[in-house]
C-alpha cells in the first residue's frame, strides 16, 4: 500500500515547480549502462518518492526522474506491480525492461496504467501489472527495470473521481453529481514498486502484453551509443496472449492482426482466463466474464466457455 505519509507532500509541488527542479538537478549520466540499479529480492515491496534525490536522465522523450532496478535471478517469470500515487499531482509512469547489454527488449507505455479509485485505505492512482521475463535466449532475457516519465506524459492530466461521489459510493448514498477532478501530471511523484505480485484487474482492465497489430504495435529503441529510449524498434507488450511473456523465439519480424501464441504458453493463459471468469461470475459481472471467454477464445482457448457456462450453473 502507498504510504502517505507526511513527507510524500514534498513531492506534490505545481507541475512548473517540479519541471524546475529536474531542470536544476542536472543529468546523472550520458548511457543506460552508467545509470545506477538497484539490486532488489523477488519480494521486494518499497514506496519510492521521485524527487530531486532521485537519478535522472535526458531520454529522446525527455529528461525525467528515473527508478532503476536489477532484477533478481530466478526460475520462472517474475510478476510485479507498479501504482502511481495521485494526490495534487502524479507521477505518470512508462517502464522499459532492459537485457544484460542493457538493450531495450519490451515497454509498458503510460497508457497502460490504469486509474483506480480511492477505496478504503488505498489512495487514487495509476496502477499496472506485468511479469518480467528472467528466463529467456540471453538478448531476451530481462536484467534490468526502468520507470521513468515523458515529456508527452508530463503534459497531460488524470481524471480522478471526486471524493464526494467516492465517499456516497462507500455509504450507499446517492451519487452527488459534482464534477470530478482533472489532476496534472509532474515530474515528481510517490511510485509504489512491488515485485512478486500482480493486480489482477489491472492486468485485464486495457490491451496489455505480447499481441500486436499494424494499428496499436508500439517500441522502444536505443540509439548506437546505448544512450537514449526512443519510440521505435522493439514489441510493447500488448494484449493478454502474454500472460507467459513472449520469448525471442516466439516473436514474429512483421506485426500481425493475430497474436501468435505457443502452446505452452496458451495452457498458462487458459488457466488464468478460466480463473478470472470463474470469478467474474461468482461476483455477478457476467458482461466481463463474457468479455474474458471472447478474448481467451481470440487466442485459442477451448475451454473458457465451458468454464463460464459452469460457473454459471454453480452460481
Amino acid at each position: 500500500m502507498l504510504d502517505l505519509t507526511s513527507d510524500s507532500s514534498v513531492v506534490y509541488v505545481s507541475p512548473s515547480k517540479a519541471d524546475g527542479i529536474l531542470a536544476e538537478s542536472g543529468v546523472c549520466c550520458s548511457t543506460l549502462s552508467e545509470l545506477t540499479y538497484k539490486s532488489v529480492s523477488a519480494n521486494y515491496h518499497q514506496d519510492e518518492f521521485l524527487d530531486e534525490n532521485r537519478q535522472s536522465f535526458e531520454f529522446v522523450s525527455g529528461a525525467s526522474f528515473v527508478l532503476a532496478y536489477q532484477i533478481p535471478d530466478g526460475a520462472d517469470n517474475l510478476p510485479i506491480t507498479i501504482s502511481s500515487l495521485i494526490d495534487q499531482t502524479t507521477f505518470a509512469p512508462q517502464a522499459v525492461m532492459l537485457n544484460e547489454q542493457f538493450q531495450v527488449t519490451r515497454m509498458v507505455p503510460g497508457e497502460h496504467f490504469m486509474y483506480r479509485e480511492a477505496k478504503g485505505f488505498e489512495p487514487n492512482r495509476l496502477v499496472t501489472s506485468f511479469n518480467l521475463r528472467r528466463v529467456a535466449l540471453p538478448d531476451a532475457k530481462e536484467r534490468y527495470l526502468l520507470i521513468y516519465t515523458t515529456d508527452q506524459l508530463k503534459s497531460g492530466s488524470t481524471e480522478v473521481t471526486h471524493p464526494a461521489r467516492i465517499e456516497a459510493k462507500a455509504t450507499s448514498k446517492a451519487d452527488p453529481g459534482v464534477p470530478n477532478i482533472d489532476v496534472p501530471h509532474s515530474a515528481m511523484g510517490v511510485v509504489e514498486v512491488k515485485f512478486g505480485a500482480l493486480e489482477s484487474r489491472e492486468w485485464l482492465s486495457g490491451p496489455l502484453f505480447g499481441g500486436r497489430s499494424d494499428s496499436e504495435a508500439k517500441s522502444v529503441a536505443i540509439d548506437a551509443n546505448n544512450k537514449q529510449v526512443a519510440e521505435s524498434g522493439v514489441t510493447v507488450l500488448e494484449t493478454a496472449s502474454a500472460l507467459a511473456p513472449v520469448a525471442a523465439s516466439e516473436v514474429v519480424a512483421e506485426a500481425s492482426d493475430e497474436p501468435v501464441i505457443s502452446p505452452a504458453r496458451l495452457t498458462e493463459a487458459e488457466s488464468f482466463y478460466n480463473q478470472l471468469i470463474q470469478r467474474y461470475v461468482a461476483e455477478g459481472d457476467i458482461a466481463k466474464a463474457l468479455a474474458l471467454v471472447e478474448e481467451a477464445e481470440g487466442i485459442g482457448s477451448k475451454s473458457a466457455r465451458d468454464t463460464f457456462i459452469e460457473a454459471v450453473k454453480a452460481n
